[in-house]
């Protein structure tokens, strides 16, 4: 109920502390659905939708400022972007070997992509959720290890997983240079957005070639979709 969360919300949504816990399923999408009214008629239910830069995917007819709390507290509960079962099965049967993400947060996609099957290691500079830049809440999802970019060097993982690199950072930029694997999962919005640096989307454009987008629900105003990325050179052959 987005009046009761109004309510209850006693901070500004920058503070993320203080507000009274909602109940959450688990699966983020699904509380996404639940918790944001919005009508239907451009919203089919498998999350592949056209995108339409030009207009609000959500016809939202909610108090902003309620809006804004939610996606907050879904936000510090789950991650930035909102994972669907189509998204997930994509990933772990379209891409080889072992996953591992950089920058893994509180480890939510880290756990769908693990409970679907796939082999993947966690990462992230700061492992407790407290100390994260983005100060997700509620716990960690999966085992997020302390590590950055570095962590990459040497490792035997055939996908590098980034799901939404901070811009003003080389985050991005540092794991694809230290990456030595062929194939790249990348979750955010395209080069000028509010993911990725210059420096990584450039890097991307010369030397990976997009194999397919797999588009997920957003928040109002936000652009983020699935991007499966193949090396044009294969490194390990």
């Amino acid at each position: 109920d987005l009046k009761r969360i109004k309510k209850e919300f006693v901070r500004d949504d920058a503070a993320l502390d203080g507000y009274v816990d909602i109940e959450i399923s688990g699966d983020y999408y699904e509380d996404f659905q639940r918790l944001v009214p919005h009508t239907m008629e451009n919203q089919p239910n498998d999350g592949m939708r056209e995108k339409d830069m030009s207009n609000n995917d959500y016809d939202y007819n909610v108090d902003p400022v309620a809006l804004r709390l939610v996606r907050t507290f879904l936000r510090s509960r789950y991650a930035f972007a909102i994972p669907t079962t189509k998204a997930i099965s994509y990933i772990v049967e379209n891409t080889p070997g072992k996953v591992m993400e950089i920058g893994a947060g509180n480890g939510y996609w880290a756990k769908r992509i693990s409970d679907a099957g796939k082999n993947i290691e966690a990462y992230d500079i700061a492992t407790t959720v407290e100390d994260n830049y983005y100060k997700f809440k509620g716990g960690a999802w999966f085992n997020v290890q302390t590590g950055g970019p570095e962590s990459l060097v040497g490792s035997d993982a055939e996908t590098l997983f980034l799901c939404w690199p901070h811009p003003r950072d080389e985050l991005a930029f540092k794991s694809l240079q230290n990456f030595e694997g062929d194939h790249l999962i990348y979750v955010g919005e395209k080069q000028g957005g509010c993911t990725g640096d210059d420096k990584f989307f450039t890097k991307l454009n010369k030397e990976w070639k997009l194999v397919k987008t797999v588009l997920i629900p957003s928040w109002d105003g936000i652009y983020d979709d699935v991007y499966h990325f193949a090396r044009k050179t294969n490194k390990k052959g």
